[in-house]
């Protein structure tokens, strides 16, 4: 399929401009993967950041959710600049922030530092995910585009992966902190590769490839116009509640599973570690079954479907806390990854239902708000684990467990009617489209 893309490229461009842009995408998805993989490795490192500091879960809460502060309050930004910048001084910049993050955090000697290393991660890996996505909307034709996307969050999710059991591995053998260096040794070197091969558009490249929209050159719009549009849409309220179940993934898959097994099943951390890796695994089956059906006249319809699955599945973990099997755990651990790889559904409404001249800056202002429900809902369930389970770290029970996933699942129920009612715009507005 890549091939065939660069075949249809070069039709557009001459042989190095097609290449420019392929390598573009390609380092771009690569830099989102390492993105991914920080987001993520925070439930890893959580038992020995417990241990080394002795925080509370509410502290953990907060440490976790502060990349999704960062995170969410820059995406306007981020838009913005890309639409200015282009991808290649973002991607270069974001990743350098990165790794200067990632080496604080390595190197921390107190609480304060390693605040002070997440915050710097959140703000590298904010400027990341809209040049990838700047790059598929202006280089490849809508036709390409969900097969990119796939391949995108495919890569994305890999990050999961290696954030998980491969990463504990990591620890094992070198520790905490000389592992987190070397994360950061080889952002600083993605960073440089990506400095000496990436090259923004050409000037000279055709107008029709680029995607220019019809507008005259004399027209003036201001990035906040573009904003205030956006959120007028009818759709995007309803498009902006479907993130909680993201929200929800991230708050369980990155930070609170680990302690979960350890704390209820008894796992150690190793053991934990490497289950949790079948959530992002069973997520890459979902991608790979979802990414061809979601492209049918009823795709909307599994995206419906797979997230009221999700819904059950926090429902079945808040009645049955401490009563699952270890191979239940595994086989349900799988379904839940499976079942959010439907998520990149959105991203395609999104291509359709945005402004594709201002795509960047459009997409960054949606963008702000299921990462800013993330950094919310990561320090809010820490606060219920602190009223419900007791003030220190270690006294988190099964009660507790079990209150957090009713509330995941009443938060569900929330976005599962915000996607019936997509469900039903698409269905009126954009019929024949998606």
């Amino acid at each position: 399929m890549i091939a065939k893309i660069f075949s249809e490229n070069k039709k557009n461009l001459n042989n190095n401009e097609s290449f420019i842009h392929l390598f573009a995408y390609i380092l771009g998805s690569v830099s989102y993967m390492f993105t991914v993989f920080n987001r993520m490795n925070i439930a890893v490192l959580t038992p020995y950041i417990e241990e080394m500091f002795q925080v509370t879960s509410s502290s953990l809460g907060f440490l976790s959710g502060l990349y999704f502060y960062i995170y969410s309050f820059s995406q306007p930004f981020v838009g913005v600049l890309v639409d200015k910048l282009k991808p290649r001084k973002m991607l270069v910049l974001s990743i350098l922030i990165t790794a200067l993050g990632t080496f604080i955090f390595a190197f921390a000697t107190n609480i304060i530092y390693v605040y002070l290393g997440r915050f710097l991660i959140g703000v590298g890996s904010s400027g990341i995910f809209i040049p990838v996505n700047w790059i598929i909307n202006k280089y490849f034709p809508f036709e390409q585009r969900g097969f990119l996307i796939f391949i995108l969050q495919f890569l994305g999710n890999f990050g999961s992966i290696l954030a998980a059991g491969p990463f504990a591995g990591l620890i094992r053998l070198l520790g905490w902190e000389k592992s987190l260096s070397v994360v950061g040794i080889i952002a600083l070197m993605l960073g440089i590769f990506v400095w000496m091969v990436v090259r923004d558009e050409s000037k000279n490249a055709p107008e029709s490839h680029l995607q220019k929209e019809e507008l005259s050159v004399e027209e003036k719009i201001s990035w906040l116009s573009i904003i205030k549009s956006v959120f007028r849409m009818r759709i995007i309220k309803y498009c902006l509640l479907s993130g909680i179940p993201l929200a929800a993934m991230m708050s369980f898959q990155g930070l609170w599973v680990v302690s979960y097994l350890i704390d209820i099943h008894q796992f150690d951390k190793s053991s934990a570690s490497s289950l949790v890796t079948l959530i992002p695994t069973g997520f890459v089956v979902g991608l790979l079954i979802f990414s061809k059906l979601s492209d049918k006249a009823y795709g909307k319809y599994i995206f419906l479907g797979a997230n009221t699955f999700v819904t059950f599945e926090y429902l079945f973990f808040a009645f049955f806390t401490d009563r699952i099997s270890v191979n239940s755990l595994a086989v349900i651990l799988f379904l839940f990854g499976m079942s959010h790889g439907t998520t990149p559904f959105i991203l395609k409404v999104y291509t359709l239902i945005l402004p594709k001249k201002y795509y960047g800056t459009a997409l960054g202002a949606v963008n702000i708000i299921p990462f800013f429900t993330t950094a919310l809902y990561q320090p809010f369930t820490g606060l219920l684990f602190d009223i419900f389970g007791g003030s220190s770290v270690l006294s988190r029970n099964a009660s507790s467990y079990r209150i957090y996933f009713l509330f995941s699942a009443f938060t569900l129920m929330i976005a599962v009617w915000a996607i019936y009612n997509i469900t039903m715009i698409l269905k009126k507005d954009y019929a024949g489209k998606i």
